[in-house]
């Protein structure tokens, strides 16, 4: 007759310093992907709000306040000087951006105004074609800041040859470039513009459900840890075995 075996715990060292190392490590990271998704879901409520006002007049120096908010105004391209920003993708097609000065009526003020994607060619010296309207019109679009993460050193090229590939929107670089003073701002032209391409504008990165999803992740590795804790310092798989 055999006799009933019962829990009992065994000590495994090594495991245990494993988890109190990770485990700490697996919950920080879970919660910091919910705040993470908070901060995203503000960030897209304040997006929200801000398009849902009317378009107001462009000013030099427009504040912080005006981040994400729709804005118009009046002037002309200088389609002889452009940027195309590579490595931008749309609907799974690698493609530019195409950014343009643009210069307000009746002012030496310029602005940059990013007027959408274009699939790249075949060959990388292949330029896109595409046609910009002249003379002086109106453009309304997303009041912008662009990202002050700078990736990459791009090689400072003052010389005149148009357009230029860059990997991402310098404004200190384009005014060099351009020779004229910008403001660290972009417009992002508005869909319904004439001088909008491609545009498919993304205001997040990575969206609040993904950030959710990430620290469901995190918090089940979390869970995995301690079961695995549990089996490694415990005679439970050979109970779970015995009752089979």
């Amino acid at each position: 007759m055999t006799s009933k075996q019962t829990f009992q715990f065994v000590f495994n060292w090594k495991i245990t310093v494993f988890a109190i190392c990770m485990l700490p490590i697996l919950i920080r990271l879970g919660f910091w992907q919910l705040s993470r998704a908070e901060e995203k879901e503000t960030l897209l409520e304040v997006w929200a709000e801000q398009q849902a006002l009317p378009a107001i007049e462009w000013r030099l120096g427009m504040d912080e306040q005006n981040k994400y908010r729709r804005i118009r105004t009046t002037g002309e391209f200088d389609a002889s000087r452009y940027w195309l920003i590579e490595g931008k993708h749309l609907n799974g097609k690698l493609g530019f951006d195409v950014v343009m000065p643009f210069r307000i009526k009746d002012s030496d003020n310029w602005i940059l105004v990013n007027r959408g994607w274009l699939p790249a060619g075949q060959y990388r010296e292949q330029l896109p074609e595409f046609t910009t309207p002249s003379g002086i019109l109106s453009i309304s679009g997303q009041w912008s800041i662009p990202s002050d993460l700078t990736l990459v050193d791009e090689v400072t090229d003052l010389t005149q040859t148009w357009p230029k590939k860059v990997l991402e929107v310098d404004t200190e670089l384009m005014s060099k470039q351009l020779h004229s003073n910008l403001e660290n701002r972009i417009l992002l032209v508005d869909e319904d513009n004439a001088s909008a391409l491609a545009v498919n504008w993304i205001t997040v990165n990575t969206s609040p459900a993904k950030h959710y999803g990430y620290a469901v992740q995190w918090f089940a590795m979390a869970v995995a840890l301690c079961i695995l804790w549990l089996f490694a310092n415990s005679n439970i798989s050979s109970l779970l075995g015995r009752r089979k």
